[in-house]
């Protein structure tokens, strides 16, 4: 049933349109906020001075029509509503009975009066550049922010920068302003007459940034009475009326067995958590979010569990992005080192202006699904052709840290990290970890493919990258069999359908995503037989599906039960098309392992988890799982270089370039894996 409140709202909408009205029914209730648009001179090319942007905001021309059961009522504004983030964002709201604007966004127009000079802190200059300082407004925290000018940096990243940029310093109280040599602004007094004329060519140079406080701003006497007389369903800026639900702020059912606090500073910020890790094997422990504790530099996040450890984490300003649309990581610790790690989507996140404390179990009470417990994600078996080995790294099934030192094997029998017929002749492969026994049955494969077989990989930039399954053909062509890779994508002798940063949701929902189009989308949905149809392919013996890295980081469609929704899907799709194609699902690959990757090898564990759960018992219908996360060295696979060596550095460890995309060594390894997994698929 349809809300009531929208019926009102489109009667208006209608009336003022003479349109006949379509009944509705149901309850909610509304707030005011516009997003506004950045727009550039040349969209290709970053904010500078000589490609400005466009600000705009709700109520660019002075003024918001609210439109009431009753009709429209006209509020003046004397700034637009600017919107930063769903963290940050001007509103005209109802509070305690009045009626006005909340601006939650502050702006600094720049006009050359500021007291800019020179900065000379060497650590900041290069050749490319001129920078200058003035003073900032007394209060701010968050460092983040939009301008008409510039890029918006934060400390570290103006450091390095090599092109025009503003920040927050370093120093408390001071802006830092960056040009390229080329604008010929290499004095405070050419800045101060440039700026002075930009504002009078009607261009002003202006920083918007998250305000410290809400400022609420109440409307007049007369607009109060004819605003609390009526409801007010909607607004129409611009010549457009929408309709803007009062989105309360509702934690997440995932990480907290409440859905709100109880408090509306603390639900501003812990709307943004997505996930919790907890790593403790001590049953019957509680743990919450006891307070939020802010100050000048740095935001301070305190959890309490029911046997009084504390865990503290911080987020400082001027290394954080809170406006952002990507998950961030807080570590909180307590006195003896044991951590608990926290993802938040800092753009839903509002940093309170105040400490908020003194809560207990009953408001901020995270799920115990949250707590994890040491264990291994193994596969039941492994199939290995004769005369071949298969890759196998038994680190890389460790959940919550860990390494090789901490699992054990039998070194008599896993050499060299591979796993081969000749040393197992059948018998399991039995693994130790945490006090608990884990075993691997090792399948023979005598499978002899026919000569010819075709083979269609469907994924993202991991077969974009054209290695991997280069590396597979290869493979079959030592073996004397005719492989042929059909696809879209690739090169004549190495055809696949892999397209980078792809989830997947985007082969499943869009038509074109970072350039590439989608050639199974047909009226809005994942369909095989369209895709074979309109690229005239008869056939096809296999697919092998390298999807779920970017499924886990798309944001707002991120959880396991959409991602294998897209999964089964596609699955569906390709055996309506033809029930015997053979359908391989790699479990997706492990990233770089240190500290820092350490919640993402989580996350991917997890999944894997849930893929073993969801489709693992499917071999009778051609579904096979291929363990590629047990394939890849995760640490000796990736693209390393050599260090700089001089008299400032004496660390001679090597240096990842990218913790996601293997080395040629670790495609080789998904290859030999994939082709020991094809051999068994067509064995079944």
């Amino acid at each position: 049933m349809a809300n009531k409140n929208i019926l009102r709202f489109w009667s208006v909408f209608l009336m003022v349109l003479q349109i006949p009205i379509t009944a509705l029914a149901g309850d909610a209730a509304w707030f005011i906020e516009d997003s506004g648009q950045i727009k550039k001179a040349n969209e290709s090319v970053n904010i500078n001075p000589w490609n400005v942007a466009e600000i705009t905001g709700g109520g660019a021309n002075g003024t918001i029509e609210l439109v009431t059961v009753e009709g429209a009522v006209a509020v003046e504004l004397d700034e637009p509503l600017y919107k930063l983030s769903d963290g940050y964002s001007d509103k005209i709201i109802e509070k305690n009975g009045l009626w006005g604007v909340e601006r939650n966004i502050s702006v600094i127009v720049f006009d050359g009066s500021e007291n800019w000079e020179r900065f000379s802190q060497p650590g900041y200059q290069n050749k490319n550049t001129m920078i200058f300082s003035c003073t900032a407004p007394d209060e701010y925290r968050i460092q983040n922010g939009i301008s008409t000018h510039f890029d918006v940096l934060l400390d570290n990243e103006q450091k390095n920068s090599i092109y025009d940029a503003v920040s927050f310093g370093r120093q408390r109280g001071t802006i830092l302003m960056r040009f390229m040599n080329v604008r010929g602004i290499d004095s405070a007094d050419s800045l101060k007459a440039y700026l002075k004329g930009q504002l009078d060519s009607g261009r002003p140079v202006k920083l918007l940034y998250p305000s410290v406080k809400s400022d609420f701003i109440p409307f007049s006497d007369e607009i109060q009475k004819q605003l609390n007389n009526s409801e007010v369903l909607g607004f129409r800026d611009n010549g457009s009326l929408r309709l803007a639900q009062n989105k309360q702020e509702i934690l997440s059912d995932g990480v907290f067995v409440n859905n709100t606090s109880g408090n509306e500073d603390m639900d501003k910020f812990l709307e943004g958590i997505t996930n919790v890790y907890i790593q403790n094997d001590e049953n019957d422990l509680t743990y919450y979010i006891e307070g939020l504790y802010p100050d000048s530099e740095k935001l301070k996040v305190k959890i309490m569990d029911s046997k009084n450890n504390c865990y503290e984490g911080t987020l400082q300003y001027n290394e954080t992005n809170f406006l952002q649309s990507k998950l961030t990581e807080l570590e909180l610790k307590d006195k003896d080192g044991v951590s608990i790690k926290i993802k938040i989507n800092l753009s839903k996140t509002k940093v309170p202006d105040k400490i908020v404390n003194g809560f207990e179990p009953e408001n901020t009470a995270i799920k115990e699904e949250c707590i994890r417990k040491k264990n291994l994600v193994l596969p039941d078996y492994i199939p290995v052709p004769k005369n071949k080995t298969m890759p196998f790294y038994p680190e890389n099934s460790l959940v919550f840290g860990g390494n090789k030192n901490d699992i054990e094997t039998d070194g008599n029998i896993l050499k060299n990290n591979c796993i081969s017929l000749e040393d197992f002749n059948e018998n399991e492969l039995t693994l130790l970890a945490y006090g608990v026994k884990s075993t691997v049955k090792i399948v023979p494969v005598e499978s002899n493919l026919n000569s010819d077989i075709k083979v269609l990989f469907l994924g993202d930039s991991l077969i974009n990258e054209n290695y991997y399954t280069a590396y597979v053909k290869q493979l079959f062509s030592d073996d004397n069999t005719n492989i042929t890779l059909i696809g879209t994508r690739g090169n004549e002798d190495n055809r696949h359908e892999g397209r980078g940063g792809w989830s997947a949701y985007d082969y499943c929902n869009v038509s074109s995503k970072y350039g590439y189009t989608n050639p199974f989308l047909n009226n809005g949905s994942f369909d095989f037989k369209y895709y074979m149809e309109s690229n005239k392919y008869d056939n096809v013996d296999m697919v092998v599906l390298n999807l779920g890295i970017n499924d886990l980081n798309l944001i707002g469609h991120n959880g396991h039960s959409e991602i294998l929704k897209s999964f089964t899907r596609i699955i569906e799709s390709i055996h309506e098309f033809n029930s015997d194609i053979k359908i391989l699902i790699n479990l997706p690959t492990l990233p770089y392992e240190s500290e820092a990757t350490e919640i993402y090898k989580n996350d991917r564990l997890d999944f894997i988890e849930a893929v073993y759960n969801e489709f693992g018992a499917m071999e009778g219908q051609g579904i096979v799982l291929v363990p590629l996360y047990l394939s890849v060295d995760p640490k000796m696979s990736f693209k390393l270089i050599e260090p700089v060596i001089d008299e400032y550095n004496q660390d001679y460890s090597l240096i990842v370039t990218d913790t996601t995309h293997p080395s040629i060594l670790g495609y080789k390894q998904m290859a030999q894996t994939t082709y020991n997994y094809i051999k068994f698929a067509d064995s079944l």
